[in-house]
């Protein structure tokens, strides 16, 4: 009978070392788990940050390529109106 209370001793203890080495995985995989969630949100506000980066850009490409349509239009304005002008007082003369 010793020999049998030995051994399920013995096998007690295997299974408490299995059991820890289980938690032991357990916590390393919930620890790598959330790093790598961390690392993706991060990854995440950076492309959204990049993103708007990348909208107000464009914003104030489109901005200043209306304005310079603007200035253009502008510019053209006066000169029909400055041939308009001369050709009124050459008209005159």
């Amino acid at each position: 009978m010793p020999d049998a209370e030995v051994t399920v001793a013995v096998l007690g203890n295997k299974i408490d070392n299995l059991t820890n080495q289980v938690v032991t995985l357990t916590s390393g995989v919930a620890k790598s788990t959330e790093a790598s969630n961390e690392r993706l949100r991060f990854l995440e506000t950076e492309q959204a940050v990049q993103r708007k980066e990348i909208d107000t850009g464009a914003g104030e490409i489109k901005t200043l390529r209306i304005q310079s349509n603007w200035k253009n239009f502008a510019a053209g304005m006066v000169g029909v109106v400055s041939s308009a002008i001369a050709a009124v007082i050459g008209s005159r003369q």
